[in-house]
């Protein structure tokens, strides 16, 4: 019996199907003489599903390290303020400018390094 190959598990299932459909397409569709091209073509395409995908991946760990950033010094501003019904704002507004320049920098320091 012949397996099936091993795909990366961030496919999605309809993707996978997708990709088995293309490959076991109906043989009149495509001659043998054709068969070495659109191999090369499905691989090819495996190739780049792959790379698309582990882009997505390291996006979105990306993403989840921003956003825990964020919510730990949203965090820390909660307890600075707490609840006060006025905080000077020379102790809060550093804060926000800070919390705002470490994400953004944060962000775009991660879109560097994946150009």
């Amino acid at each position: 019996m012949r397996s099936t190959p091993r795909i990366p598990s961030p496919f999605s299932s309809f993707c996978f199907k997708l990709l088995l459909l293309c490959v076991r397409a109906p043989f009149f569709l495509f001659p043998p003489k054709r068969w070495s091209a659109e191999l090369a073509n499905r691989r090819q395409y495996l190739a780049y599903l792959v790379a698309l995908s582990e882009d997505v991946q390291s996006t979105r760990r990306r993403v989840l390290e921003l956003q825990r950033a964020y919510q730990t010094c949203l965090a820390e501003l909660q307890g600075m303020v707490g609840e006060k019904a006025s905080v000077p704002k020379e102790h809060v507004y550093p804060k926000f400018e800070a919390t705002a320049v470490r994400i953004g920098y944060e962000f775009i320091q991660g879109h560097k390094q994946q150009r």
